[in-house]
């Protein structure tokens, strides 16, 4: 009965929790497919380690301030993807090697941002996130941020397609790789912004690539 009567008085909370988790999946199960099938799992999980430190300044900044902590984790993320983009050109290292230097330096980073700043947040918050504590405004973010993104894949999926199975006949056909790439890359960043809010750094990659891999 106990269990009831608490069941009955977070309703509200599991609705959110529920709507937000199906809002998540909508727009990360086209994007977790692509990246599985371009072997891309590793650059899911450098980027989504690597927007603590963005998410810590922007709370720093700006506290518990849904649009600082958006533009706090794309930023971190645009700058993750710039050094992962340029150290592969000036470097002799694999591609899987720079990924690995370039978010275990950002983690640390952040964290020591969290530790040393005074910051009042639990750990835990980040990692593992909350759903819980999801509310109506984080609800209409993910809502346009979801359709926003299914929007743009859709007009780049044929030729991000293409791009990533043949990029001669890509290149043939007169489709611009890097555009087409820079725009998957950066729908994947907006995902893992959105899942590390809601669920934490350390499930948001599950949401994005665990249903892609089991279909």
């Amino acid at each position: 009965m106990e269990f009831l009567s608490s069941l009955m008085q977070d309703y509200d909370l599991y609705i959110n929790a529920l709507i937000a988790s199906l809002l998540i999946s909508y727009a990360s199960a086209p994007i977790g497919v692509f990246l599985n099938l371009k072997r891309m799992t590793l650059m899911g999980e450098a980027i989504s380690h690597s927007l603590l430190p963005g998410f810590a300044l922007a709370f720093m900044f700006y506290g518990m301030s849904y649009l600082g902590l958006i533009v706090g984790g794309l930023f971190a993320g645009v700058l993750v993807l710039g050094l992962m983009m340029g150290l592969s050109r000036f470097v002799t290292i694999k591609e899987d090697g720079v990924l690995t230097i370039v978010y275990l330096t950002f983690s640390a980073f952040g964290i020591l941002i969290v530790l040393k700043s005074g910051i009042k947040i639990d750990l835990s918050h980040i990692l593992i996130g909350n759903i819980l504590l999801i509310d109506q405004a984080w609800l209409a973010i993910l809502f346009v941020s979801s359709i926003l993104i299914r929007f743009i894949f859709s007009r780049i999926r044929k030729n991000l397609l293409i791009v990533l199975v043949d990029p001669e006949y890509a290149q043939f056909l007169g489709i611009s790789i890097q555009r087409v790439k820079s725009i998957f890359y950066f729908l994947v960043l907006w995902i893992l912004v959105l899942c590390f809010y809601s669920v934490g750094t350390l499930l948001a990659l599950g949401l994005l690539m665990i249903p892609a891999l089991l279909s």
